[in-house]
């Protein structure tokens, strides 16, 4: 039996997508993040990388898999217009929960700034600075780079917090199937066997800077950056409360049989 396993198109998880599409124990499912995250809920796939806020909401249900996750110092930006004092009006996909939330996070604890969200899909940053006074941009958006006047979020978040940014995490059931794909995902080195297809992808430079800037490893740190992150939200009235940062552990075979 195939593990069904779901991960978004998006740069970072290019080389994690090129390493499981050629693993015969898995059927790897790609999308946009939020219909990812909405094949785990509906139990459509038996595993998903998922945002860290993506998590927070279905935390009574979902555990982390230990050793892996993605994570950056660096990397979303906040556009703004120039001479902009206070930002009132902020662009962005509405799909991209936890990245709208970092931004919101910074702009209220940094800059008591609590701006409006005006939703806005696949557009180039000029467009989206056209409805707002801020735009949201991601890495590997629309193919352009940010213009000069941006602030960078991640950067932001790690001098306030010094933790990393956690873009997201694998998020299984309790009940996750005995299979080779479990255990592939258990017993492998993930960080190790990811970065080697990263070494060998034949992407853009655009992409090879994206990956460089990444972090692999679900460590102390990365974990540390998940909780805070999620107390912070908590604290600003994004969520209700704060989930506890529970890690996925196999039961035994003999228990399972």
């Amino acid at each position: 039996m195939k593990t069904r396993i779901a991960i978004p198109d998006t740069p970072h998880c290019i080389p994690l997508i090129h390493l499981l599409e050629e693993i015969d124990s898995f059927a790897v499912a790609r999308g946009t993040t939020d219909a990812v995250a909405r094949m785990l809920r509906r139990r459509e796939v038996d595993v998903a990388f998922v945002s860290p806020m993506e998590y927070a909401r279905e935390s009574s249900e979902y555990r982390i898999l230990p050793g892996y996750s993605v994570s950056s110092l660096s990397g979303i930006k906040l556009c703004f217009r120039e001479g902009l004092r206070t930002i009132r009006s902020l662009a962005a996909d509405p799909s991209r929960i936890s990245e709208i939330v970092l931004a919101q996070i910074v702009l209220r604890e940094e800059f008591e700034s609590r701006p409006s969200i005006v939703p806005i899909v696949d557009a180039a940053v000029d467009t989206m600075l056209e409805k707002a006074e801020g735009a949201l941009w991601l890495p590997g958006q629309t193919g352009q780079t940010p213009p000069p006047a941006a602030l960078d979020l991640v950067e932001a978040w790690g001098e306030m917090v010094q933790l990393p940014y956690v873009h997201g995490v694998l998020c299984v059931r309790e009940d996750f199937p005995a299979s080779d794909g479990r255990a592939y995902l258990l017993e492998s080195d993930l960080v190790e066997e990811v970065r080697r297809v990263e070494y060998l992808l034949p992407g853009p430079p655009e992409l090879l800077t994206i990956l460089e800037g990444c972090e692999y490893a679900l460590d102390e740190p990365a974990r540390e950056g998940i909780a805070e992150f999620l107390r912070y939200a908590h604290y600003h009235g994004m969520i209700r409360d704060v989930p506890s940062v529970r890690m996925y552990s196999a039961p035994d075979e003999e228990n399972e049989n």
